[in-house]
């Protein structure tokens, strides 16, 4: 498998080891978005996902916590379709994020393994405040966050999608991971 990585200007690493050549990575140049009521998701894997953390939620009387997370046992119909996110809480309170694991439905999409990085050096373009934005209301009011929208890439096609991210708690009782559930599909 060869190696695509770079440094950003802070000398950190930008691209994992990934089989996709940079020619071949898809950058968001468009993207519609809008947050939606997670009982209003529809992509099969997704929903599996939420119904998992649902009940890992009221076996507990509350957050599920990170360590309930066994990724291998959600099966090979929602672990493509997985993103893990660390959660490292600043000084000021304001989360910051980084990739533990991407699934191959979501690397094969985007033609990139963002596996190892931190949301900052992915290479979002516009799309990245947006993003980083979900993902904090998701672990500052520790509820989930759904979202569904149209993604166009550099090359002429669009990407739907459909995403849920699920806070999970850690031995101290803050948020530490979010797991998410993302479905593309071409239209």
């Amino acid at each position: 498998m060869p190696n695509h990585a770079m440094m950003d200007r802070r000398g950190r690493r930008t691209v994992s080891s990934s089989r996709f050549s940079q020619s071949q990575y898809r950058r968001p140049v468009f993207m519609s978005h809008a947050e939606i009521d997670p009982a209003a998701l529809t992509a099969p894997p997704v929903c599996a996902m939420l119904a998992w953390w649902q009940r890992k939620a009221a076996d507990r009387a509350g957050l599920p916590r990170r360590s309930d997370l066994d990724p291998l046992a959600l099966g090979p119909r929602v672990l493509p379709h997985l993103l893990l996110a660390d959660v490292r809480w600043q000084t000021d309170r304001v989360p910051r994020f980084r990739h533990r694991l991407v699934g191959t439905h979501i690397t094969e999409s985007l033609r990139r393994d963002y596996t190892g990085l931190d949301f900052e050096d992915c290479g979002y373009g516009d799309s990245w405040q947006r993003i980083v934005d979900a993902y904090t209301r998701c672990a500052c009011q520790r509820r989930p966050v759904a979202s569904r929208g149209r993604s166009q890439w550099v090359e002429p096609d669009f990407l739907e999608y459909e995403i849920v991210r699920l806070p999970l708690l850690g031995e101290d009782g803050q948020v530490a991971m979010i797991v998410a559930a993302v479905s593309f599909e071409a239209v």
